[in-house]
């Protein structure tokens, strides 16, 4: 049943409470119960849960709290096994997720001494949640060391090595434990944040072709199947100087779009999400853009966020350019085939479907430098 986030916080299913035992399975028939015990929390942390999407789209939030010193409940009525994720919202809190697998009957206890929450101790009696602490466990060095050297800003190329040490360890522990929900979850995961690092699906290809064998042939066919094996069998690839990448896009009405239309001239795509600060910083210079190049330059926004959320993220803002939405998801996207590991990602292209450029991030000033180096003046003035 939806409910309002609000509503679920004034109806107290999120309690402060004082001393109980809430992991007393007879007292949760058709219920789970969630229990933080938690100390030395700065001040001003916002608890957020929200439920896994297989797309690693934001999935659906249905709790938003102040994360405080004590004891603090959730519980809530639940019909089959059901993947959440948790994290705290603060600035200087870490930035983690902690799996949480949550089943009729089903009660997990969260004992915590500091801000560390990877570190924090769960006990719980709902297997999915044990298995998917298994998986924790396999990789708790690298965590640990990864969100260490976050704290410190180490530089990017660091993160990522340590990033694809861990996920290779990940992989091949994988290799070893059954088939499961949680197994499957946690292959979609790591798959799509393999994507950070450069060329990585190419190098990780056989690992996952392997582990897409030993999927139940009937797990396959699922949706989460399909993903996996978009991961496993990718489309190519395209590097500076190939034809452009085409594929199905939507806009705001749900009219079927491709880059193809824009052919003859020059095309600037933007992977974004409504969710991401440094895209939407860089909107007032793309409004200069299009200002500037008028016609002969094509502004293309290509979000990947959950649909019903970007049409009225644009209903409510107005956006420069053309603004699509790409369906697909996994290795056989376009932001896949395009190497978009993080965002904002910019691909310009020439006339003659040639792409010019790639590049990754946004600072004041960077999208008409780059221009310029590509589209002539005669071109610009033309335009006026």
């Amino acid at each position: 049943m939806k409910r309002n986030l609000a509503i679920q916080i004034l109806c107290s299913l999120f309690l402060l409470i004082g001393a109980g035992n809430i992991c007393q399975a007879q007292e949760l028939e058709g219920k789970f119960r969630i229990r933080w015990r938690l100390n030395n929390i700065p001040d001003s942390v916002r608890g957020v849960m929200y439920v896994f999407s297989p797309t690693m789209r934001p999935g659906k939030v249905i709790a938003d709290f102040p994360l405080q010193n004590g004891e603090m409940i959730y519980e809530d009525t639940i019909s089959q096994p059901k993947h959440l994720k948790f994290f705290g919202w603060a600035k200087d809190f870490p930035n983690w997720t902690l799996d949480l697998w949550v089943d009729q009957g089903g009660w997990i206890d969260i004992q915590g001494k500091d801000k560390w929450l990877h570190q924090w101790t769960i006990t719980t009696n709902i297997p999915q949640q044990k298995e998917a602490l298994s998986y924790a466990a396999c990789i708790a060095d690298e965590t640990d060391e990864w969100l260490r050297m976050d704290e410190k800003c180490q530089v990017r190329d660091s993160l990522l090595k340590l990033h694809y040490r861990s996920s290779r360890k990940t992989f091949e522990y994988m290799k070893t434990t059954p088939v499961t929900e949680v197994w499957t979850d946690l292959f979609l995961e790591k798959a799509w944040n393999t994507t950070w690092i450069p060329d990585s699906l190419r190098s990780f290809r056989p690992v996952f072709q392997q582990l897409y064998a030993r999927m139940p042939a009937e797990w396959q066919e699922t949706q989460k199947g399909k993903l996996i094996e978009s991961y496993a069998f990718p489309a190519p690839t395209v590097e500076e100087g190939d034809d452009m990448a085409d594929g199905l896009l939507y806009d705001a009405e749900g009219k079927s779009r491709h880059l193809s239309e824009l052919q003859g001239r020059y095309i600037l795509l933007d992977f974004w999400s409504i969710y991401c600060s440094p895209c939407r910083m860089s909107e007032p210079e793309m409004e200069e853009i299009v200002h500037l190049y008028g016609d002969k330059l094509a502004l293309v926004g290509i979000s990947n966020d959950e649909k019903i959320s970007w049409s009225k993220f644009l209903k409510e803002h107005k956006m420069p350019g053309y603004q699509w939405n790409e369906p697909k998801n996994g290795g056989r996207s376009l932001a896949s085939r395009y190497k978009v590991g993080s965002i904002p990602h910019f691909v310009l292209i020439s006339p003659e479907g040639k792409i010019l450029k790639m590049w990754t991030g946004y600072r004041k000033g960077i999208l008409k430098s780059k221009l310029k180096k590509f589209i002539s003046e005669d071109t610009i003035h033309s335009t006026r």
